[in-house]
């Protein structure tokens, strides 16, 4: 996930070769620079650890429980995820 994140967000800046004004490829980018998106990437899932009150609560519209805390045998950790991550993106989109 490091990595996946890293490259997305290098991607967003558009580096490009100053000489020849192609895109840089992240395979060709030196250690050390892969190194500082890779740190990047990892602070950002590092604030993430702690979830906004909307992400919890689009937890709970995502998925409902059982009255005992149980989530229902069709949710998955995949809903809430999406859920958790949709939510903290409208957040943002909203400032």
């Amino acid at each position: 996930m490091i990595e996946r994140i890293a490259r997305a967000m290098y991607a967003s800046e558009h580096l490009v070769n100053r000489a020849t004004g192609q895109p840089l490829a992240w395979e060709n980018l030196p250690p050390a620079v892969r190194l500082r998106w890779r740190k990047r990437s990892h602070a950002a899932i590092a604030a993430m650890r702690e979830p906004e009150p909307a992400m919890i609560a689009a937890t709970s519209a995502a998925v409902s429980t059982d009255g005992i805390g149980q989530l229902p045998p069709n949710a998955t950790a995949n809903d809430v995820w999406r859920a958790m991550i949709d939510a903290a993106l409208r957040l943002e989109d909203k400032r």
